[in-house]
C-alpha cells in the first residue's frame, strides 16, 4: 500500500513564494547604486526647497 503525501498547505506555498520574492528583491538591491542628486550641493545662487538629496542611479535592462 502506497502512502499518499498531503499537498503543501496554502501557508507553506505562500511562505515559499515570499522567500523567492525576498531573494530577488535583495539581489536587485545589492546591484543598485545611490548617488547624490541634491541640486543645492553647488552654489548656483538658486535654492531648491524640498529637493531630494539622494536618488537611484539609472539601471540597465539586465538589472
Amino acid at each position: 500500500m502506497a502512502s499518499t503525501q498531503a499537498p503543501p498547505t496554502y501557508l507553506d506555498r505562500l511562505l515559499a513564494d515570499l522567500d523567492l520574492i525576498e531573494a530577488d528583491f535583495l539581489a536587485i538591491l545589492a546591484d543598485s547604486q545611490i548617488r547624490n542628486v541634491d541640486p543645492n550641493r553647488r552654489s548656483s545662487g538658486i535654492v531648491h526647497f524640498g529637493a531630494a538629496k539622494w536618488g537611484w542611479v539609472p539601471s540597465g535592462p539586465e538589472l
